[in-house]
This record gives C-alpha cells, structure tokens and sequence, in this order.
C-alpha cells in the first residue's frame, strides 16, 4: 500500500493526501485517526511506534534540468537524455533522484566503475538496480 502525503517545507503542515483505491473502511478510519499534521509528528510516528513503513522526502523539482545537474556527469546525448526524461511518470522520477544517490554512493564505494552516461542510466532504468 502506497500512501502520498505532501507537507508544505517551510510550515511543515500536512497539504494534501492521495490514498489508494480499494481500503477497507477500517483502514480508512485508522489513517483518519493517526495520519500525523506535521512533518515532525511524521517522523515521530513513524521512527517511534510504525517501524514497518517507510518514508521518503522526496525532490521537489522534478525538472529535466535538476536530474542533469544532479546527475552531473555532463558525458553523452543530452537531448536523448532529456527525451527519456519526459516518458517517465512523476513517481519514477522521484525514484530516479533516489537511485542516483544511491548509484553515486555506491561508485564511491567501487572506485574502479566509471559512471554510466545519463541515457544509459534512464533507458535501462539503473535506479532499479540493487546498489
């Protein structure tokens, strides 16, 4: 079960919730009751008593631009790049940001591995990958 919430940055106050479809009333009712106001209650919550989830903070500028930089390995086709780019959905970018900070750690931790150019990374879809 995937559970958005977005939370303004500056207030940390909760803005919006997407719930997946197909929840029982009663998991209806236990989000209700304990989906936290605040980032800092979010991450009570979930440090203290939900171990079981998981949560992101996730980039919030999903631009082509922002991967580029933050990619930073300026090697390759650009524009196929940022072409690739568009044909992903908003949650697969969020998880491409993910993946390229795991993929650089795991590049610092493997000294002899060369970086891959950006349309490789997008096009086999290496943020996938077990880093």
């Amino acid at each position: 079960m995937v559970l958005h919430v977005e939370y303004d940055r500056k207030t940390g106050q909760l803005l919006s919730a997407t719930l997946p479809l197909g929840l029982t009333v009663e998991q209806l009712i236990f989000i209700k009751e304990n989906l936290p106001i605040t980032i800092d209650e979010l991450e009570y919550i979930w440090k203290s008593r939900y171990r079981m989830f998981n949560y992101k903070t996730v980039e919030e500028d999903l631009s082509f631009n922002n991967f580029w930089n933050k990619y930073n390995y300026k090697v390759g086709n650009k524009a196929r790049a940022e072409k690739l780019w568009e044909k992903l959905s908003d949650k697969d970018r969020v998880e491409v940001f993910i993946g390229v900070l795991k993929y650089d750690r795991y590049l610092s931790e493997h000294p002899g591995l060369g970086k891959a150019h950006a349309t490789t990374f997008l096009n086999q879809r290496r943020w996938e990958n077990e880093y």
